[in-house]
């Protein structure tokens, strides 16, 4: 017997109240929402939850969408350097390669407003739609190895639309945070100060 088997309603309409106290607590208006509806538009059918349709049609593919991404993400590849003020004071750098498997790693340099400076570097994964540029921290390079990151940290995943892309110049705008960036294309020499 499973650890949770005695706490679970048996008909439909209690494992439906069921799950969604656990997701949203015993007091969720959700579980309301949704039991109203159902009453109200007599939708109630066996099953934990109802699958919901589309308002409007939805298309099978993403042909037009798909084009726009094809170029973006070719520009992308390669190396690109930026730098940006930071308000404590002093200055950060990074290198950021993007490889055409999806891949990336970015090198950051730190220099505060004493002049000190530090550096590390994350990896991750990347890539485009839609007018979106999106990155995902996987992990961090320490000395030849890799830290793998905690990737439940919703910190790590970042999503930015991408303001101006030309085939030397990447300027693009954090879509949580606000920040804007602009990067520039180098030559594979290219590392931070």
């Amino acid at each position: 017997m499973r650890q949770d088997e005695g706490k679970r309603p048996k008909k439909a309409e209690n494992r439906r109240d069921f799950a969604i106290e656990a997701a949203f607590g015993p007091s969720s208006d959700v579980r309301y929402g949704v039991a109203k509806t159902l009453e109200d538009d007599k939708l109630r059918k066996p099953g934990l939850f109802e699958v919901p349709t589309s308002i409007s049609p939805v298309t099978h593919s993403k042909e037009g969408e798909t084009a726009q991404t094809i170029t973006q993400r070719e520009m992308l590849i390669g190396i690109w350097r930026g730098e940006a003020p930071v308000r404590s004071g002093g200055s950060r750098f990074w290198v950021v390669q993007r490889h055409a498997d999806g891949t990336y790693q970015v090198d950051f340099t730190l220099i505060n407003a004493s002049g000190a400076k530090s550096s590390h570097s994350e990896i991750g994964i990347w890539g485009t739609s839609a007018g979106i540029y999106f990155t995902a921290t996987r992990g961090y390079v320490e000395g030849s190895g890799i830290d793998p990151a905690d990737t439940t940290d919703p910190t790590l995943y970042d999503a930015y639309k991408i303001i101006d892309l030309t085939y030397d110049k990447f300027e693009y705008k954090n879509l949580s945070t606000g920040n804007r960036f602009v990067v520039k294309r180098v030559m594979p020499s290219a590392s931070a100060p």
